[in-house]
C-alpha cells in the first residue's frame, strides 16, 4: 500500500495542514477544502474525521476533477454537520447533526462494479446508504475529501477509532484497487504526471499530432521526451504508455477527461495546456469540461499554467468565450486579416531566390547531393537547370 495523507497539492491555499492528517482553516467567509492522496477504484474502504473545534465541516469523497467544496458538483459527495447530505448542489436531510468531539466515518463500497455506494457513521453508529454512484462515476477514482468554514479536524486514514466490519482503512488501499498504480505516479516525486496536455477535436488529429511529436522526440536525448496518446483505440496499449510517466499527452477531450476521472492520468504537474483547432474543441458546450481539467491541474498550486489556443478562426464568439474563461490577460497573435503580432514576438522574413547569384560556395556544392523534401523551386527560375538543381540551390542558400 502507498498509504494516504492529506494532499498538499490538492487543497485551497487557506487550508493549513499538519502531520499528514490534521487540517484547519481560520477563514469563515467561504468553504475551503482538501483531498487525500488515496484514489479508490474498487473494494471497500473507509476513513474517519475527528472534529476538534466548533465550525462548519463537510466530509466525504470526490474525484480529482471535483470541486474542493465537496457536494457542490457532480464529482463529489458530502455529509455536513448540519445533518445534510449533498451531491451536485442538492442538499437533503440525512443522519444526525455532528460537531466538536464527534468522529465521523466515511465509507465507500465499490465491491460491486455496477453499484458503488457511499455511506457515513457518527461515533460508530451507521447511518445507512447516502449515495449510489451515478454511472458516469463508476470508473472514476474517488479520494477522501473534507471542507469547511473556520474549522479544525483530524483525519484517521490508518488507525480507526470505530472500524466497520468489512471495510479496510483507506491507508491500506491494495494495489489492485489503487488508481495510482495505473497512473504510474511515484510517491514523493513532485515531477510525477504529465507536463503538457494537447487537446484535439478528433482522433485523427490527435494521432497526427502524436506521430509528429514522436518524430521530433527522436532527436531529443538529454533529456528524452516521452509522449503518450489518449484517444479511441487500443486502451491497454495507451494505459501502458501513460504508466511510463509521459511528459506530453495528446488526446481527445472525452478520452482525456475519462482518464483523469479514473485516475489513469495525473495532471498535478501540468504546466502547459494546448487547445488545437480551438474553434472545433469548444463547440457543443465542451468548454465546461475543459475548465474542469484546468481546475484539476491548478488546484492547490500557486504557479500559473500557460494555456494556448490555436485556430484558423480565432475570432468566433465561442473561441472568444473560451479565451476569456481559460486565460488571464491573454496575448493575441493573429496573422489572418489585420496582422497582430505582440512586441514580445520577434519575426524575421528572409526571401530566398534560387535564380540570384550566390556570393559563396558551400564545400559540398556539386559534390554531395543533399536530401530533398520533394518541394522544388519552379524550373522557370533556372530554365537551364533541373528542378533538383534549383531545390539544391535553395537548400544551400537557406542556412546562410
Amino acid at each position: 500500500s502507498r498509504g494516504c495523507t492529506l494532499d498538499e497539492a490538492a487543497r485551497d491555499l487557506q487550508i493549513c495542514l499538519g502531520d499528514g492528517e490534521r487540517c484547519s482553516c481560520a477563514d469563515s467567509r467561504g468553504w475551503r477544502g482538501v483531498r487525500g492522496t488515496a484514489p479508490v477504484l474498487a473494494g471497500k474502504y473507509m476513513y474517519e474525521v475527528e472534529i476538534l473545534s466548533p465550525g462548519l465541516v463537510r466530509v466525504g469523497w470526490g474525484t480529482r476533477l471535483g470541486k474542493l467544496e465537496i457536494g457542490k458538483d457532480e464529482n463529489s459527495f458530502g455529509y455536513g454537520g448540519t445533518g445534510k447530505k449533498s451531491w451536485n448542489g442538492r442538499f437533503e436531510d440525512y443522519g444526525v447533526q455532528f460537531g466538536a468531539g464527534d468522529v465521523v466515518g466515511c465509507l465507500l463500497d465499490r465491491s460491486n462494479p455496477d453499484r458503488g455506494t457511499v455511506s457515513f457513521a457518527v461515533n460508530g453508529r451507521l447511518l445507512g446508504e447516502a449515495f449510489v454512484l451515478p454511472p458516469a462515476l463508476r470508473n472514476s477514482a474517488l479520494l477522501p475529501a473534507i471542507c469547511g468554514k473556520d474549522f479544525d479536524a483530524r483525519c484517521r486514514f490508518a488507525r480507526l477509532e470505530f472500524p466497520v466490519e468489512g471495510f479496510a482503512p483507506v491507508a491500506n488501499l491494495k494495489a489492485c484497487d489503487d488508481a495510482r498504480c495505473l497512473a504510474g505516479e511515484t510517491p514523493g516525486k513532485s515531477s510525477a504526471g504529465v507536463q503538457c496536455l494537447i487537446l484535439e477535436p478528433t482522433r485523427d488529429l490527435a494521432l497526427q499530432t502524436f506521430n509528429c511529436l514522436k518524430k521530433i522526440g527522436r532527436y531529443l536525448e538529454a533529456p528524452s521526451i516521452r509522449v503518450a496518446l489518449c484517444c479511441g483505440g487500443d486502451e491497454r496499449e495507451q494505459r501502458g504508455e501513460m504508466a511510463k510517466g509521459p511528459h506530453i499527452v495528446v488526446g481527445t477531450l472525452q478520452k482525456v477527461s475519462s482518464c483523469i476521472h479514473r485516475g489513469v492520468l495525473s495532471v498535478k504537474s501540468l504546466k502547459l495546456l494546448i487547445l488545437d483547432e480551438a474553434d472545433e474543441l469548444v463547440k457543443f458546450d465542451a468548454l465546461s469540461e475543459i475548465l474542469k481539467i484546468k481546475r484539476a491541474a491548478s488546484v492547490g498550486s500557486s504557479r500559473r499554467m500557460q494555456v494556448s489556443l490555436f485556430s484558423a478562426t480565432l475570432h468566433t464568439d465561442d473561441v472568444r468565450r473560451a479565451v476569456e474563461a481559460l486565460t488571464e490577460r491573454p496575448t493575441w497573435v493573429d496573422l489572418k486579416g489585420k496582422v497582430t503580432i505582440p512586441d514580445t514576438v520577434h519575426a524575421l522574413i528572409c526571401p530566398v531566390f534560387a535564380h540570384e547569384g550566390m556570393p559563396f560556395k558551400s564545400a559540398s556544392l556539386g559534390r554531395v547531393e543533399p536530401k530533398t523534401d520533394g518541394i522544388h523551386a519552379p524550373s522557370a527560375a533556372l530554365p537551364r537547370h533541373s528542378e533538383q538543381f534549383a531545390s539544391q540551390r535553395v537548400k544551400e542558400i537557406k542556412p546562410h
